[in-house]
């Protein structure tokens, strides 16, 4: 089991193994708990607790690429699965008006779209999918757990 280290603007191709990271104590002493999360290949990575927030946004499953970190090449950004995500928020948050705005001119309304009410869309569709992500993962650690004890028992196969 090697650890992965992240330079900075160099993408890397991981998998998840585990829906979720482990909280772990840093080995640096007075240094802040760090999250642990294991690879597909086997191997681990952690990163500060605030990246965890991160990594879930993303919606990442188990043997899912996970989106690496943005990174600049010839004045080119790096499309990550989070930059993807979040463009589509802002795609849908923009059609979104759009129909509001049109069913409003039906009932003899105007409907006034700035950028800030754009943005204000795409961070409520944002949030929606954080909570919705939230949601899954607890069943998914539920059903892992029940999956482990249940094989601890003897009553399934891995």
């Amino acid at each position: 089991m090697a650890v992965i280290r992240f330079e900075a603007n160099v993408p890397v191709e991981l998998s998840l193994k585990y829906n979720f990271g482990k909280r772990v104590r840093s080995q640096i002493e007075g240094a802040p708990d760090q999250m642990m999360y294991s690879t597909e290949s086997g191997d681990v990575f952690y990163v500060p607790q605030e990246a965890e927030q991160a990594i879930s946004n993303a919606r990442v499953g188990r043997g899912e690429p996970l989106p690496s970190r943005s990174a600049c090449r010839a004045g080119k950004p790096t499309l990550t699965n989070m930059s993807r995500l979040l463009g589509g928020c802002m795609i849908a948050a923009i059609d979104a008006a759009a129909l509001a705005r049109e069913y409003a001119h039906t009932k003899g309304l105007t409907l006034q779209l700035t950028e800030e009410s754009i943005q204000d869309l795409t961070s409520t569709a944002m949030i929606h999918l954080q909570k919705m992500a939230d949601i899954e993962a607890r069943y998914q650690v539920q059903a892992d757990r029940m999956m482990e004890r249940a094989q601890q028992r003897g009553g399934m196969a891995a």
